[in-house]
């Protein structure tokens, strides 16, 4: 499968804080990509100009079960990146 979108976690420690990107193939970032935990339906959150998303609560939620996020804008998707501790 190709995915256009890349999207890349840092600081996803417990106590960190994670700063999720957003960017194309190019690595341009990609402003109001739409992040999605594991399943769910709805988006949890919306990068910014620059891609980005920082956020306190992806860390929180790493309490030993396994925890994917996947980006979205349109059509175009990312890989699920999957988390387990």
């Amino acid at each position: 499968l190709d995915y256009p979108l890349i999207l890349k976690a840092e600081g996803v420690k417990p106590g960190e804080t994670a700063v999720l990107t957003v960017t194309d193939k190019n690595g341009q970032p990609v402003e109001g990509a739409e992040i999605y935990l594991n399943d769910l339906s709805y988006s949890f959150w919306r990068t910014d100009a620059e891609g980005k998303v920082v956020t306190n609560i992806l860390p929180q939620l790493l309490n030993g079960e396994p925890l994917s996020i996947w980006a979205k804008k349109g059509n175009l998707k990312s890989k699920r990146l999957v988390f387990s501790e």
